[in-house]
């Protein structure tokens, strides 16, 4: 089992130390960053289970790091104990109101500042229930977030997204590549909803390469459109050059017998609740999986979008063949 990673913000280099000892000896992996600038870039790399803040850095001030967290799809829960040696009510007050899950004096005792992690992590991630792999929020989530806003007659999108050969490049290139390819479309998508612009999202991962998309009915193209772009330019890199410049690899189908399977594409099917009468999450559920399936029966990659009484709305990569 992988060990949950803490990430250390500070500027002292004696502080960085001494937390990394404390917390490594308590089985835990540390990273650590000097500024908020690296702590950002570390954030997106690393997806630590949970940061320790300084309130004091060279380029930004800990506020500021929470508030960019809080603000990101795929940051935004995990839990910030902000570590500061000011011992403040109204600091204390305005990091709270900033987003951090914590206020904690640098004189608090070894044992109570690992309790509050323990605590933290524990409340987080099984109130969550976290994928594992992408930390996304996961099935239960999932459908919390869609009946919250079914209950409250909001109007949206919902696009389930699945990759196509997946399994195929599994059994190729192995379970650990498969991983790789797991978290890169969770870093394809959150850079497709950020390039769009897009604000009140929600992204859950269901288990294997199957990702929910929450957006609003006026994006859903162009996030959908960003997604399928960036895709197929970033899963290139994942297969050998013979692979690639090929265009397919050899893999046994269900039969046993060797064939060729096209290089990985992406199909998102789509529901709207604008023109669609929809009550219930199985119900949601049901037309996502329709509109899935439809989308996948096109080669390339393409997204389909449900919206009754309008012409139905198919568009297929400019890339794709």
């Amino acid at each position: 089992m992988n060990k949950q990673s803490i990430l250390i913000v500070d500027d002292e280099m004696g502080i960085l130390m001494s937390l990394s000892d404390l917390l490594e000896n308590a089985g835990y992996e540390t990273i650590t960053a000097k500024n908020g600038n690296d702590a950002l870039i570390l954030i997106h790399e690393k997806s630590p289970h949970l940061i320790i803040l300084d309130l004091m850095l060279p380029d930004m001030n800990g506020c500021q790091i929470c508030e960019k967290i809080r603000q990101n799809i795929v940051w935004r829960h995990i839990p910030v104990i902000m570590f500061t040696g000011m011992d403040a009510m109204d600091v204390e007050l305005q990091a709270l109101d900033f987003g951090a899950d914590d206020y904690v004096i640098k004189t608090i005792r070894p044992e109570r500042l690992l309790a509050k992690i323990r605590s933290l992590i524990q409340r987080t991630y099984f109130g969550l229930d976290a994928n594992p792999l992408t930390m996304l929020p996961g099935n239960n989530s999932i459908q919390k977030e869609i009946e919250d806003r079914l209950s409250k007659n909001d109007t949206f999108a919902l696009c389930y997204i699945d990759m196509d050969n997946f399994k195929v490049f599994n059994d190729h290139y192995g379970f650990e590549q498969g991983d790789r390819i797991i978290c890169l479309t969770a870093k394809v998508i959150v850079e497709a909803i950020n390039q769009t612009g897009i604000v009140n999202n929600f992204l859950g991962h269901i288990g294997g390469d199957d990702f929910v998309l929450i957006t609003s009915i006026e994006m859903v193209d162009a996030v959908c459109s960003e997604i399928i772009k960036r895709f197929e330019i970033s899963i290139l890199e994942m297969y050998s050059k013979e692979d690639r410049e090929r265009g397919y690899i050899f893999s046994l189908d269900r039969q046993g017998a060797q064939r060729e399977f096209p290089l990985m594409t992406i199909s998102i099917g789509v529901v709207t609740t604008e023109y669609e009468k929809i009550t219930h999450y199985a119900q949601i559920s049901q037309i996502a999986s329709e509109m899935k399936q439809y989308a996948k029966s096109f080669p390339g990659s393409n997204y389909f979008i449900n919206r009754r009484g309008i012409k139905p709305h198919m568009i297929r990569s400019q890339n794709s063949e």
